[in-house]
């Protein structure tokens, strides 16, 4: 019964506090971007892509060991590229790409 109780305590008091912690802010795109890294497991994230005013956006999950993103800025548009160095050689694993004004008209809804 005391297993039981202390499991049910751990996943209460580890359980509840959301699957995603705050793992750091970089500007991109001469500032006018910010990419939010939150870690979601030991290895695996999830980044947001915001401008900090109009929109926040899931740019995608990535394992922190063997992933790691590009961003190609462009005047109307952003492109994401998703690496992976493992196994060798290195290579593109997703792209996606953002319309800025699509962006900014949609919003501050948060999508997948």
């Amino acid at each position: 019964m005391k297993v039981v109780l202390i499991f049910l305590a751990n996943l209460l008091l580890f359980g509840c506090s959301g699957p995603e912690k705050h793992n750091g802010t970089n500007k991109i795109c001469d500032d006018k971007f910010y990419v939010e890294i939150f870690t979601e497991w030991s290895e695996m994230g999830v980044c947001y892509l915001t401008d900090s005013i109009n929109f926040r956006i899931k740019i995608d999950r990535y394992n922190f060991e063997s992933e790691y993103f590009k961003y190609n800025c462009k005047p109307d548009s952003l492109i994401i590229d998703r690496w992976s160095s493992y196994p060798p050689p290195k290579h593109i694993l997703t792209t996606k790409t953002f319309n800025i004004k699509k962006l900014i008209k949609e919003g501050t809804l948060i999508k997948d």
